[in-house]
């Protein structure tokens, strides 16, 4: 799929961004962000600052902009 390379004996990301279906549950893609999110947990109890990279995205959004969906009616 090409989304990582060795470049001099290191792992590197390629920069492509793969997206997910929209509004479909999936049982596997919920499956995958629970170990990544429980990946992350344990990198933050066993690994220091220097050991891991860890980023976040937070878009801030007017409620009343959101298109009603089941998604946006829980928030």
């Amino acid at each position: 799929m090409e989304l990582i390379e060795i470049d001099d004996g290191k792992i590197k990301s390629t920069g492509i961004e793969l997206e997910t279906t929209n509004g479909i549950p999936s049982q596997s893609i919920r499956k995958f962000h629970m170990q990544v999110l429980e990946k992350a947990k344990m990198a933050i109890a066993e690994q220091s600052v220097n050991e891991r990279h860890a980023s976040t995205l937070v878009i801030a959004l007017m409620k009343a902009t959101l298109k009603k969906s089941e998604i946006c009616s829980r928030y």
